[in-house]
């Protein structure tokens, strides 16, 4: 008669770490986030002058105008010519 692989202690691990929960982990990990990281309620409360505030609004001003030009692209497109030109024609030689 043949024995098993695997010995006694091995199967137990497996058998206690099959059933444990991680909602326990989970929960903590939840409350720690969120005591240790506290999110600013608006930009007066991180103490940023009206200034600063035009400073960074007008650095992505051209990423606004980008994806707006690209947003009206998706909206609106170009219809395509009724009668595409053919890529691979080639003009005679004469």
């Amino acid at each position: 008669m043949k024995t098993p692989h695997r010995n006694a202690c091995h199967r137990d691990v497996r058998a206690v770490g099959s059933r444990r929960s991680i909602w326990p982990s989970s929960l903590l990990l939840c409350l720690l986030s969120s005591v240790l990281c506290p999110l600013p309620l608006s930009a007066q409360a991180s103490g940023a002058s009206a200034a600063e505030i035009k400073r960074i609004t007008d650095r992505y001003a051209l990423t606004r105008t980008r994806i707006s030009s690209l947003l009206d692209m998706r909206l609106k497109p170009v219809p395509l010519p009724a009668n595409p030109a053919n890529p691979f024609y080639q003009a005679p030689v004469e």
